[in-house]
């Protein structure tokens, strides 16, 4: 059984995902999509290594596996999206288009080989936290609520994304954005959401939820760490998207 890599990316889905479920009262076409997004997510490293795009030796030494991993998780992934689609309610049918739009565009970075820059990962960050928007709807959500859960975890996976990528540049020199782009963009991620909160576009508690994420994210940016914790940083983020959720699902609920 081949698996995902990308540690980081299972809680950028399952985060979103989880609090999708629990603002709402769950119709089967909630947990149906959902368990169609996870699937597909499971699958989408055999699929690429299946293609060829990590290279000719894993595709050598991990063909076999990669082939029977697409087989289970893309074949999960195909039923259960199928039958969700006979049952999702109009609003979350409406807007599987985005999910949808932003998969290939991760698709085509993924094809240029862009997926490791910065904007590649913003990209499959968003992507992963747009599954939570149809999946709100289908459990029942106001579209307001569906909206802002999509909106701020989007938010402060992009804020989280680009600190980290500032603070690998600022001492590897290997790219990445200058860290005062990185501290601007976070705070002007958390105005932007005080804003849509103040005309109703949001729901009052984004700005709140956010903070957790966009505080650790500023102090990368302006009291940066040696790298060499990245592990620590990176359960360090874990935890603050963790408080995140439960303060969106209780704003939410």
């Amino acid at each position: 059984m081949l698996l995902p890599r990308e540690h980081g990316a299972y809680g950028q889905l399952l985060f979103p995902l989880l609090s999708a479920l629990l603002i709402g009262r769950p119709a089967p076409g909630a947990y149906l999509l959902g368990a169609a997004a996870v699937a597909a997510f499971l699958a989408h490293e055999s699929l690429l290594v299946v293609l060829g795009q990590r290279g000719a030796r894993a595709l050598r030494d991990q063909g076999g596996d990669a082939r029977r991993s697409v087989a289970l998780f893309g074949g999960f992934c195909a039923v259960t999206g199928t039958v969700s689609l006979f049952v999702l309610p109009r609003p979350a049918l409406i807007v599987l288009f985005l999910p949808a739009l932003l998969v290939l565009l991760v698709g085509a970075a993924v094809a240029m080989h862009r997926e490791r820059t910065t904007i590649g990962e913003m990209l499959a960050a968003v992507a992963l936290a747009s599954v939570s928007l149809p999946v709100a709807l289908a459990g029942h959500a106001t579209r307001t609520d569906a909206l802002t859960l999509f909106v701020v975890f989007s938010a402060v996976f992009v804020t989280a994304t680009i600190a980290v990528r500032a603070l690998i540049g600022r001492v590897t020199n290997a790219g990445g954005p200058p860290p005062v782009v990185a501290g601007g963009l976070t705070l002007l991620v958390v105005v932007g959401l005080v804003v849509a909160a103040f005309t109703g576009t949001l729901a009052p508690v984004a700005p709140y939820a956010a903070l957790p994420v966009c505080a650790v994210a500023l102090g990368l940016t302006t009291s940066p760490p040696n790298p060499r914790h990245l592990r620590t940083i990176g359960w360090t983020l874990v935890g603050a998207t963790l408080l995140t959720t439960l303060l969106l699902v209780r704003g939410l609920a």
